[in-house]
């Protein structure tokens, strides 16, 4: 995978889910702690489920979105030539690519968007 904000927030939030897992042994050791570590197992599992939303957004991020043309003939035999939005990414091994719109009605960061919620979408279905 490739470097992503959210894939980069992740392997921060990793880290201290890690602490955090070594700190509630660490407690568990000590007679009295109950509360808190109740407390820290509350916080360890909003991380974790932090984490597991993060891994998807990383994937989601993890594409290519590009400007392409593409060409049509008319019936009168007139060629039209326009750009569009594509995107590529990766899903099991194999590359998916995928026409996003116009580049007349759509921004790259728009394109982007779409691009991303077309993978998240494909990759929760495929969950």
């Amino acid at each position: 995978m490739h470097k992503t904000e959210a894939g980069e927030r992740r392997k921060e939030l990793l880290i201290d889910i890690s602490d955090l897992k070594r700190d509630v042994r660490a407690l568990e050791k000590i007679a009295g702690m109950d509360e808190e570590i109740a407390a820290r197992r509350e916080k360890l599992a909003e991380l974790e489920a932090e984490a597991k939303e993060l891994k998807l957004t990383a994937r989601a991020e993890d594409l290519q979105v590009w400007r392409g043309f593409r060409t049509s003939r008319a019936k009168t035999g007139k060629c039209y030539t326009g750009e569009y939005w594509h995107a590529c990414w990766r899903v099991g091994g194999r590359s998916k690519n995928i026409q996003l719109g116009s580049c007349r009605k759509m921004s790259y960061e728009e394109a982007l968007a779409k691009a991303c919620r077309m993978k998240r979408e494909m990759l929760r279905g495929g969950q």
